[in-house]
């Protein structure tokens, strides 16, 4: 294989909270830089909540937040965080909503909610809104979790008129990011940055937001258990998550 870049999601591709990646499929990322291809994360994950272990890995290059945050070892290369007036716009109307919300930022996620098990685990985003703009932690994402589909409309509706990109990852899940800001702007700025545009491309995923990383990339590589709309746009379809389906896609064609 001539040398290539490789671009994989996280979640539900090569890791999840409850199962680490495989030591067969770290084995082969590893083989893959030894043969000289680059390898690159590819995740709608903020960087605070990026897995040690996956990390440890040694990617060349990390793309986080849906392509808001660019990052090659200790150097930021590119970032699009919400302006601040925007952000407290968007924290006022989830609130007055009552739609339960988390802010990504680089350093943690903060927390919209109340509550004794969210205060261990999370700061609360109300204060990071105090802090002066010249020391508070940059926010690229907010994810929230609905109660209802009906308020789905609502939601979308005001992400539109304030020209914010809407991702759904579920029915009630979802993620709000800069206009600017999906996988697709993401690796285009990374390899511009590397200059490897010439490089043949790989993606794989299993999300609605890996769809732009699908119409970037040269080969699409698509989870077996992915949903209808993120198989169709892909150009191949790998085994299941379960089945390690990057690892079986990448012994076939190395």
């Amino acid at each position: 294989m001539n040398k290539s870049t490789f671009f994989f999601d996280i979640d539900g591709t090569l890791a999840t909270y409850q199962k680490p990646v495989s030591h067969q499929l770290r084995e082969k990322l590893l083989y893959l830089k030894i043969k000289g291809h680059k390898i690159f994360l590819c995740t709608g994950r903020g960087y605070s909540d990026l897995p040690p272990d996956l990390l440890s890995i040694g990617f060349n290059g990390i793309i986080c937040s849906t392509g808001a945050y660019l990052r090659i070892q200790d150097k930021v290369i590119w970032d699009c965080p919400f302006p601040r007036p925007l952000l407290l716009e968007l924290y006022n109307y989830l609130r007055e909503l009552k739609i339960s919300s988390y802010f990504e930022g680089s350093s943690f996620i903060y927390r919209a909610e109340q509550g004794e098990a969210l205060e261990k685990q999370f700061p609360p985003i109300d204060q990071l809104l105090l802090q002066p703009p010249s020391t508070m932690d940059a926010i690229y994402s907010v994810t929230f979790h609905l109660k209802l589909e009906e308020e789905l409309p609502a939601i979308t509706h005001w992400a539109q008129e304030h020209h914010l990109n809407l991702f759904m990852q579920t029915k009630l899940h979802g993620d709000i990011l800069m206009k600017e800001c999906n996988k697709a702007i993401g690796i285009r700025k990374m390899l511009e940055y590397l200059h490897l545009t010439d490089w043949p491309s790989f993606g794989f995923g299993d999300s609605p937001n890996d769809i732009d990383m699908f119409r970037t990339v040269n080969t699409s590589i698509a989870m077996g258990h992915a949903p209808t709309e993120v198989k169709e746009a892909a150009s191949y379809i790998t085994g299941t998550f379960e089945e390690d389906g990057v690892f079986e896609f990448l012994e076939k064609f190395e």
